[in-house]
C-alpha cells in the first residue's frame, strides 16, 4: 500500500511537471525554444531514417543543446535547481514520445516480417 501511494504520487508529480514544462513552453516569452523543439522533431520525423545508434546521438546533441538554452532562458533560469531539473525532464519526455516510434518502428517492422516468414 505504501509503495502503491508512493508511485502514484510520483506519478501524479510528474504529470504536473509536464503540465507546467507545457505550459511555460506555450508563454509568448519561450516562443524561441518552442519553434526550435517542434522544428527540431518535424525535421527528425520527417528527415532520413539513421540507425538507432546515430538516431540516439542526433537525439541527445538536441537535448543538451535545450537544455543548456533553457537554463539560460528567463523562464527557467530563476527556478531552483529542483523545477529546473523537473523542466529538463519533461523536455526529455516530451521529445523521447515524439520521435520514438521514428527511432524504434523500423525494429519493429522488421521483427513483424520476420514473424510472418516463420509461420
Amino acid at each position: 500500500e505504501k509503495v502503491q501511494n508512493s508511485f502514484r504520487a510520483l506519478a501524479q508529480q510528474r504529470k504536473a511537471d509536464y503540465e507546467d514544462f507545457i505550459f511555460s513552453m506555450r508563454q509568448p516569452g519561450a516562443w524561441d525554444l518552442r519553434t526550435k523543439l517542434q522544428r527540431f522533431v518535424k525535421t527528425f520525423n520527417e528527415g532520413p531514417r539513421y540507425s538507432r545508434d546515430v538516431s540516439r546521438e542526433i537525439v541527445q546533441n538536441f537535448l543538451n543543446d535545450m537544455e543548456n538554452l533553457m537554463l539560460q532562458h528567463p523562464i527557467w533560469m530563476n527556478r531552483a535547481a529542483e523545477l529546473q531539473i523537473r523542466a529538463l525532464d519533461s523536455l526529455e519526455q516530451y521529445v523521447l514520445t515524439r520521435v520514438h516510434k521514428r527511432i524504434f518502428a523500423p525494429d519493429m517492422m522488421a521483427r513483424q516480417r520476420d514473424a510472418e516468414v516463420r509461420m
